[in-house]
């Protein structure tokens, strides 16, 4: 079952039929007399991945592939580029931030002008955390902007996001972009680097946009 983002309030329906979905699914026809007593035990297996049961916890010989930067020659980088160009590259844009949120749907959908106006808020969490005075909203607030689940592991994302609401904007047009979410920017900075990648191929951009495929989770 999909579920839709391009709207605030589409996104919420779309979590709340496929929710409604997998519990119909799970109880049957007593769903409707389902309450949260008898519905917490199950959550987690609710909320598992459907083809979990396949995966394996320990890989087999030639499933997991690790890279070395210093093992990519320069006939292994020129051989990616035409791939990427090509379209036989696939990538996965992921709608995270499910737990925590700032009442406006997931993280990619939350956009600096959303973020600037509730600038003191965002600030008063931030000293609140350093402090170790903060509250369950103050945690879940940083959580869903940093898209990080343990904050004593972001100290170095805290303090950029504190430096950045700190400072003004600088630059006469920065505003205009303010409305732009960050999912959608994103998506702008991946096809800025595929226009750049066909332009150092001596290739059309837009058929190499064309190509693309991608992902969404």
């Amino acid at each position: 079952m999909t579920v839709r983002s391009s709207s605030k309030s589409e996104y919420m329906r779309g979590v709340l039929d496929q929710t409604r979905f997998l519990i119909r699914q799970r109880f049957g026809d007593s769903a409707h007399t389902i309450g949260m007593a008898e519905l917490k035990p199950q959550l987690h297996a609710l909320r598992a991945h459907p083809n979990l049961a396949q995966l394996r916890l320990t890989p087999q010989p030639g499933e997991l592939h690790t890279i070395r930067i210093a093992d990519i020659s320069p006939e292994i980088l020129a051989r990616a580029k035409q791939r990427i160009a090509g379209g036989e590259w696939m990538s996965l844009h992921a709608a995270a931030g499910e737990g925590t949120r700032l009442a406006m749907g997931t993280k990619y959908l939350i956009t600096p002008q959303q973020l600037l106006e509730r600038r003191a808020q965002v600030l008063q969490a931030i000293t609140d955390f350093n402090a170790h005075t903060a509250d369950t909203a103050a945690e879940g607030l940083l959580r869903t902007i940093l898209g990080e689940k343990d904050l004593t592991q972001a100290s170095g994302k805290i303090a950029r996001l504190q430096q950045s609401l700190q400072k003004p904007i600088d630059k006469e047009n920065a505003a205009d972009y303010l409305p732009l979410s960050f999912g959608s920017r994103h998506m702008l900075g991946m096809a800025y680097d595929l226009v750049k990648l066909a332009e150092d191929l001596q290739l059309d951009s837009k058929e190499v946009l064309a190509r693309k495929k991608l992902s969404f989770a």
